[in-house]
């Protein structure tokens, strides 16, 4: 959380703060964590591709990368996206457990996380 914004990877940033502070973390495979998520929110592909951007955005935050290669990343990301909307289509086409919501997220979801950075 940050001020009144909730941000992603929170988890990590709390992880790296306790290591840092000669902190010990465990693992419990048993745990669970149930997250509430409005039903709607899972549904909508928007939310998807606006959860990639705001991921892009928490990253940011935590890697140290100069901004011309932050754009860099962009680009090369925006020419991945040609790239898989042949190959994905594929994989549409002949895959009957892949649908074409995957298909927009897979196509799309890394160059919006990559314009999140930015």
């Amino acid at each position: 959380m940050n001020g009144g914004k909730i941000r992603y990877g929170e988890e990590v940033m709390l992880q790296k703060k306790i290591y840092e502070n000669n902190g010990k973390i465990a693992f419990d495979p048993n745990l669970k964590i149930y997250h509430l998520v409005n039903k709607d929110n899972r549904l909508i592909l928007r939310n998807m591709l606006i959860r990639k951007y705001q991921l892009g955005r928490s990253d940011k935050k935590e890697l140290y990368v100069p901004i011309t290669m932050r754009i860099y990343q962009v680009i090369k990301s925006f020419f991945g996206m040609a790239k898989r909307v042949f190959v994905l289509l594929f994989k549409l086409m002949n895959d009957k457990n892949y649908f074409w919501q995957n298909y927009i997220i897979d196509t799309i979801g890394p160059f919006t996380y990559y314009i999140g950075k930015l």
